[in-house]
């Protein structure tokens, strides 16, 4: 949790400087807005994503390849 935190707080608040991975997440949700007006099809979208996010995240704690660009 720790991990996505500064991702999704970067996001949030268009400071990209915190996770170079915030950028990306920002317009992926922006992206789903333009596309999906009904806020529940919107909603079980976004938390496909950020479990997604969860995962990547979980996954590079755990990995032993883990390298600075990748995480």
């Amino acid at each position: 949790m720790l991990k996505i935190a500064p991702i999704v707080r970067g996001a949030d608040t268009d400071s990209y400087l915190l996770a170079p991975q915030s950028a990306g997440l920002w317009a992926i949700s922006a992206g789903l807005s333009y596309n999906h007006s009904n806020d529940d099809e919107l909603l079980s979208i976004g938390i496909k994503i950020y479990d997604a996010l969860y995962s990547w995240a979980t996954y590079m704690e755990n990995a032993s390849h883990k390298t600075d660009d990748l995480t």
